[in-house]
């Protein structure tokens, strides 16, 4: 029972809450809070870019999904120099939204200053977003242990260059929504949008049932190296 005058939490909340918090005391415990804060996206990125030096290569090609279109586009903006062919699917916004991530760690510690503190502030996100995206808004908005997370070792990268890039992306993506996409390739000046119209479900290319527009655009993209003119629209 909270103090006289003191607004109550809602149940989920609170027990929301103590379950994320329960994860990152145990996640802190167990790997050193000295640990948790070097391991995010930029880190990886940094090691992407040693294993093309140990491998005698000039510039990476890449291919990621899901939270691998962040991984891909902090490469493109740490290493321009080095980046060749990137196709990215089924984006995140650049801008590290609560929805997607590869694990805790990386997720909470890429910018852990942009997760709220507040549980209740989650209660209010998971009700705003639910209306927006009735399938996953409220998951995607709900508490995590980032509530609780160490403070990361260094801010968010701020993804904004000319690097080419293939941005893929369904309509009604239940996970990284068009949004996502389009901010993505708003960020990325010299990438071209591949819009499936119609499309559904998370990530696209060299998946069973990718539409066979998608298809041909990327490998030939992987193989001759050039981007299509314009950005392009094809039909789930």
């Amino acid at each position: 029972m909270g103090h006289a005058g003191e607004q109550e939490q809602p149940r989920e909340v609170r027990g929301g809450g103590l379950a994320a918090r329960d994860i990152a005391a145990k996640c802190t415990t167990r790997n050193g809070s000295r640990l948790l804060p070097y391991i995010n996206t930029r880190n990886t990125a940094r090691d992407m870019d040693i294993i093309r030096g140990i491998l005698g290569e000039r510039k990476l090609s890449y291919i990621g999904w899901s939270y691998g279109t962040y991984l891909g586009a902090v490469y493109t903006q740490l290493f321009p120099h080095h980046s060749d062919r990137t196709v990215l699917d089924s984006a995140v916004d650049p801008a590290n939204d609560n929805a997607v991530g590869l694990n805790w760690a990386i997720t909470c510690a890429d910018n852990t200053v942009s997760w709220p503190r507040d549980p209740a502030r989650y209660q209010r996100d998971a009700r705003h977003e639910k209306a927006r995206h009735p399938l996953y808004g409220d998951f995607a908005a709900n508490i995590t242990p980032c509530a609780f997370w160490p403070r990361g070792a260094e801010p968010a990268t701020r993804v904004d260059n000319t690097a080419a890039a293939l941005v893929i992306q369904n309509q009604w993506d239940p996970q990284t929504p068009l949004s996502s996409g389009r901010a993505l390739h708003r960020a990325l000046h010299g990438s071209r949008l591949v819009y499936i119209h119609g499309g559904r479900g998370h990530t696209v290319y060299a998946l069973p049932g990718a539409p066979a527009c998608v298809t041909r655009t990327v490998d030939a993209y992987l193989t001759d190296g050039h981007l299509p003119k314009a950005d392009l629209t094809c039909n789930s």
